[in-house]
């Protein structure tokens, strides 16, 4: 049985830390990239040339402390945000609700707001439907014109093919009550 030596005490000792590596070499002194999550926010820090293990972790604690001190990620779009609704008379249901797949989120510093962006979106549901969490079209958000974030879109429930007996009752419903 291996016995495995994690050289990152801080790994152990700072609530949130979960990584990455330690090292030494004659010509970079003791480093230390770690990772670490907190409030929707992973930050990476990397320390080089420092002259003892304590002294890395020491900074690697100060850069990380800085960086959530100062910094914060903001949703910009939760999962499910409706992008769009969409009619089709084949499909069932036959209003779709297009929705994001994921959450958006940008890191900004602390107390400023998301501004200046756009937003433009394609999607496509094949006339033999789709399922929840398939992907059918992007989200892309645009900063002067250039695209920074693009996000999968989905539909919010099931979508499938409309019988011959539903399209049949949905155009005589539209033929007499408009």
């Amino acid at each position: 049985m291996a016995v495995f030596i994690h050289t990152n005490k801080l790994v152990k000792h700072v609530p949130g830390i979960d990584g990455l590596k330690t090292g030494r070499t004659s010509e970079s002194g003791y480093n230390l990239t770690a990772t670490m999550k907190k409030n929707n926010m992973r930050l990476i820090s990397v320390i080089m040339g420092e002259t003892t293990p304590s002294q890395r972790s020491y900074d690697t604690v100060k850069l990380l402390n800085y960086g959530f001190s100062q910094y914060e990620a903001v949703e910009y779009k939760s999962k499910n945000y409706q992008v769009d609704e969409y009619q089709n008379i084949l499909l069932t249901p036959q209003r779709i609700k297009i929705v994001t797949n994921d959450p958006v989120y940008f890191v900004t510093q602390k107390g400023e707001e998301i501004k200046g962006l756009e937003e433009r979106f394609n999607f496509n549901i094949g006339k033999n439907g789709v399922k929840v969490g398939e992907q059918i079209g992007e989200l892309e958000i645009l900063k002067d014109g250039k695209v920074i974030y693009t996000v999968p879109l989905t539909v919010e429930q099931d979508v499938e093919k409309a019988s011959y007996f539903e399209v049949l009752g949905r155009t005589i419903k539209s033929m007499f009550f408009r």
